[in-house]
């Protein structure tokens, strides 16, 4: 497992929780605009030798989680190309469904995306009780059809 955020104070955070709650995971930054998960994910394949015709490293992560990640708009076309390098199955995220200027456009580039099929939902009510906002869960499957959510 590895936990990634471009931000020194949440990677400490998550060092910290992941420490507190004994999960082994690795914790290292990723910036979204131009980097695949360092060496800590190369025996998932991100420094394969093998690479596609359009010459970038195989992706590494059959699958790969994102919550809270679609607050800035302008930020989309990073992130989106992030999740295209860097998995190469499943991408689940979830995020508020209206305070969010990402959401719609994060939508929009993967499906524009070549071999991706993208399914959105809302999240079930009995997993949001007193959390006072409608939660958006976008699926993303490469070379695939998606899980069906429920």
């Amino acid at each position: 497992m590895v936990l990634t955020d471009h931000n020194e104070a949440v990677l400490s955070n998550l060092r910290h929780n992941a420490a507190l709650n004994g999960v082994s995971a690795t914790v290292q930054p990723l910036r979204w605009e131009s980097e695949s998960p360092g060496p800590a994910a190369a025996g998932c394949g991100c420094a394969a030798a093998s690479t596609r015709a359009d010459t970038e490293p195989l992706p590494g992560f059959d699958f790969v989680i994102g919550s809270d990640l679609m607050y800035d708009a302008g930020a989309m076309p990073a992130l989106a190309a992030s999740v295209q390098r860097t998995c190469r199955g499943l991408f689940l995220a979830v995020s508020p469904a209206d305070e969010r200027a990402g959401v719609a456009p994060f939508i929009r580039l993967m499906r524009d995306a070549t071999d991706w099929t993208v399914q959105v939902d809302f999240a079930p009510s009995r997993y949001t009780v007193g959390l006072g906002d409608e939660y958006t869960i976008i699926c993303a499957q490469h070379g695939g059809t998606p899980l069906g959510m429920a």
